[in-house]
């Protein structure tokens, strides 16, 4: 990561997929490596959150059941950007995969199938919350945010430009039965597209293997590993802002010559 040329191409990738996956990554280097992008956003949860898998977990990241597709803090006004996922243990079996879902191409797919639910989708706005208690014992920050957004942003010629939605964090919706039937079918069909392995991909991270994507763009899930006892599942995990890697990549471009993707950096689903 020391080279510029490697750099480019890295967020270029990110820009155009929403997703890379780098290999060879030190268990202390999760931080520097994501300074490379952009600086270091802090949350609640601390500049970086261990996820390290728990028998008897007390947040359902570090539980060992499946966790379907989703996007992390969509409760907030601004949704945390590039997020970089670093496995440093990993589970000696074949369960706790992780997957990726393109959100650009699920939006595409439920505009094909019901267009009335693709509206919902884009107009209706869904409330996000969640209060988190404060954790001293894991330095965890008491927290409690709310927001009212569609799942789907729009930009001004109709494209859809980011995403955010988290099951567990949407607000029972308020509104005439009529309503209410409407944007709960959205929402089953939105849940039930987004397990189609059509539109994803799905590995197991090796150790020292870090995965960034975009989470304004990417929707992000686990398959469950339940019944494994041997080893234990460990990723670390930190975040940068989109918009300061997107104006790396603009200066990176400058310095090399090289010809930035404009038509694919998107504002993401902030608002």
């Amino acid at each position: 990561m020391s080279d510029d040329e490697a750099r480019y191409e890295a967020m270029e990738r990110i820009v155009r997929y929403g997703l890379l996956r780098i290999s060879g990554t030190p268990k202390i280097a999760t931080e520097n490596l994501a300074k490379r992008f952009g600086y270091l956003h802090d949350t609640n949860y601390g500049v970086t959150l261990d996820v390290r898998s728990e028998v008897k977990a007390w947040f359902r990241v570090l539980s060992r059941g499946a966790i379907p597709p989703h996007t992390d803090n969509a409760y907030r006004y601004t949704p945390t950007g590039i997020t970089f996922f670093h496995c440093v243990e990993q589970i000696r079996a074949c369960g706790g995969q992780s997957y990726y879902v393109d959100g650009l191409k699920l939006a595409e797919r439920i505009r094909e199938i019901d267009e009335d639910a693709f509206n919902v989708l884009c107009n209706v706005p869904l409330t996000f919350h969640r209060h988190i208690p404060e954790n001293a014992s894991t330095g965890i920050d008491a927290a409690y945010y709310k927001v009212e957004a569609p799942v789907f942003r729009l930009n001004a010629n109709s494209q859809v430009v980011g995403l955010r939605y988290h099951p567990r964090t949407v607000a029972p919706f308020v509104g005439s039965e009529t309503e209410i039937r409407r944007v709960y079918r959205a929402r089953k069909l939105l849940e039930d597209t987004s397990l189609d392995h059509s539109l994803r991909v799905q590995f197991q991270a090796n150790v020292g293997e870090c995965t960034v994507y975009d989470n304004q763009r990417v929707m992000h899930a686990r398959t469950s590993f339940e019944d494994v006892t041997d080893g234990v599942r460990h990723f670390r995990q930190c975040h940068v802002d989109r918009e300061e890697l997107h104006s790396r990549l603009r200066l990176l471009g400058m310095k090399l010559g090289r010809r930035v993707p404009e038509e694919q950096i998107t504002p993401g689903a902030s608002f």
